[in-house]
């Protein structure tokens, strides 16, 4: 080298010491600034550092896995050099252990230069084919910085600088004391970002136990008030079913007599208005005994519209998306019809000066979301059968507590806040699942997520309906059982006005006593389903044990596993849900014993 150059190089070198020193002291605001940006860190490192050498530089990082080096920051590199990084890097990473020179790196922890011959002989080894750019980048001389925690290593800074430059150790040693600041922000900002992550899973996890917690306490206000139901509903419906079938013989013994058949009806609504409560409180807490079947969705929307037109007012506007292709679900088609009523007045009820009502079957594949809010969706296409309105909405505190049973935004006297929580027991106990989408001022959407009619189930559901008998009256003889003596006598009589036999019995012993002591069986059992001791359906398998041609029907107000499995009638079960009227149970007889 030239005396003159090299005097002029050590002036140089000085001057970007003292530089360095200013840079230094710069970048500690970076390190600082960019604490929690790994990659804004690097690349203003780059920066830094190709301004203090006079030349380019390029920041490598190791992958998470430890496998492979990215470039992460460059600066101020000519476009020979920059060109051939992004050639070398573009095809496949560049593993750690490449070449020699890389695992050199690896177990190095002092700085490394490379004259151009020295880097033209590893960029050949290192990529052969990128010949065009081997010229331009092999006239540089690079020196390499590795950055190293705790002899762990994360990557290297590549300096590139004149060919003839070369720095002394004190200007290396304080590149390498910046290499060695910029390892250990690399690894704080990751170290920061894991804990965000592991803070974040916690939160995750925290809220999905949050979530969870809350669902069990919903799940277990439901299962009490199922249970307090189940118990109302079996003395409740028997003495509903005394109050209904007398008012039913009043109104006919009195037909001379206006103002009494108005006291008589009078009773007839009251008592109607109570059993509709009963079946709302069992329909929510999924006590409500399902008799389901193939239910044509497109065809129930048509006769839940043309019914409750009349009851949502000309001020609401409703229009029917239905669509062309059929959408069979199996379920019970009187539950899915008091579930699209209840939504449809809902929907009316958050509309008071009128709007928009919009009714619309569809398609939905539940997403990883949905998937999360419903575990009970299988996989699969489900049917949708959605009711939006363009009502006042409801913020997030609402929409979490509208399926909670007796809650009701509704002014007193205007609701018993058991229309949605009804709706949410009916579509759960049909194997389905609700979703709602509601703003403030907004509107909602409630959409009923249905699972589609099994094929299997369509072939069960094809055989003729039962008539409805010509006449309800009779001559055969009838075992009646039923523990409730007012409601037992009440049958009695009603059965002994249709021209029937009647055998009275308080439970299953007495029942089977009575039946041995006839010449012949009685044709007929007729039985609640709580007895005490021996159950209805034990008794109807003793009876049918010695008399294999008894018809059996079934008296209950509400789910009983005896009859039922998961609130789903068994096959074969006939049943009189109570509370009856005194002609629904002359013609269920009748039918029975026809059948």
């Amino acid at each position: 080298m030239d005396p003159k150059e090299g005097a002029g190089w050590a002036e140089v070198k000085h001057e970007r010491l003292q530089g360095f020193r200013h840079t230094r002291l710069s970048l500690r605001r970076v390190f600082s600034e960019y604490a929690q940006d790994p990659p804004r860190l690097l690349q203003a490192l780059a920066e830094a550092l190709a301004e203090a050498v006079g030349g380019g530089c390029v920041a490598w990082v190791v992958s998470e896995d430890g496998e492979w080096l990215r470039p992460a920051g460059i600066h101020d590199l000519d476009p020979e050099f920059l060109d051939f990084v992004r050639e070398v890097t573009a095809k496949e990473p560049v593993r750690v252990d490449a070449t020699p020179l890389h695992r050199q790196l690896l177990a190095r922890s002092e700085p490394l230069t490379l004259d151009p011959a020295a880097l033209t002989s590893h960029l050949r080894n290192f990529r052969p084919e990128a010949e065009k750019a081997l010229d331009a980048a092999g006239r540089r001389t690079v020196t390499l910085l590795p950055m190293k925690v705790e002899g762990r290593h994360l990557g290297h800074l590549a300096l590139a600088h004149p060919a003839q430059s070369h720095y002394g150790p004190e200007f290396l040693e304080h590149v390498q004391e910046l290499a060695d600041h910029a390892a250990l922000a690399v690894e704080n900002a990751r170290l920061l970002a894991e804990a965000r992550r592991q803070v974040a899973q916690l939160s995750r996890a925290e809220e999905a136990t949050r979530e969870a917690q809350e669902a069990l306490v919903r799940a277990q206000k439901l299962e009490a008030a199922g249970r307090l139901a189940a118990g109302l509903a079996h003395d409740f419906n028997n003495m509903l079913t005394v109050i209904l079938c007398c008012a039913d013989s009043l109104r006919l013994g009195l037909p001379g007599d206006p103002e009494a058949a108005e006291d008589v009806a009078r009773i007839q609504g009251a008592g109607q208005r109570a059993s509709a409560l009963i079946q709302q409180l069992l329909a929510f807490s999924r006590q409500r005994v399902s008799q389901p079947r193939v239910v044509d969705l497109q065809q129930l929307v048509r006769d839940v519209h043309a019914m409750a037109s009349r009851l949502l007012g000309e001020s609401v506007t409703v229009t029917l998306h239905l669509g062309e292709d059929p959408r069979e679900v199996w379920a019970d088609p009187r539950h899915l019809e008091q579930a699209l009523v209840n939504l449809l007045l809902n929907a009316r009820d958050a509309m008071p000066s009128g709007g928009s009502l919009t009714v619309s079957l569809g398609s939905a594949t539940p997403d990883q979301a949905r998937s999360a809010q419903h575990p009970e969706l299988a996989p699969g296409a489900w049917h949708t059968l959605s009711v939006a309105d363009t009502g006042v909405g409801m913020d997030g505190a609402t929409r979490a507590r509208i399926f909670d049973p007796f809650f009701t935004t509704k002014p007193p006297g205007r609701g018993t806040g058991l229309g949605l929580s009804m709706v949410h027991g009916i579509i759960q106990q049909a194997g389905g699942a609700i979703d709602v989408t509601s703003e403030p001022g907004q509107g909602t959407t409630f959409a009923l997520l249905l699972p589609p009619c099994p094929a299997a189930s369509r072939r069960d559901s094809v055989r003729p309906a039962a008539l409805a008998p010509a006449s309800s009256r009779g001559t055969e003889t009838v075992l009646l059982v039923d523990d409730n003596h007012e409601l037992r006598a009440l049958c009695r009589v009603l059965l002994q006005r249709q021209g029937y036999a009647v055998l009275e019995a308080s439970n299953g012993v007495d029942a089977i006593a009575q039946s041995a002591a006839q010449a012949s069986p009685p044709a007929l059992l007729l039985t609640d389903v709580v007895l005490p001791g021996m159950n209805g359906r034990a008794l109807a398998d003793r009876l049918r044990a010695s008399h294999p041609a008894l018809r059996v029907l079934y008296m209950s107000g509400y789910q009983q596993d005896v009859i039922a499995h998961h609130g789903v009638l068994d096959e074969g079960i006939e049943l009189l849900e109570k509370p009856f009227t005194a002609a629904s149970l002359a013609q269920r007889v009748r039918q029975v014993l026809d059948g």
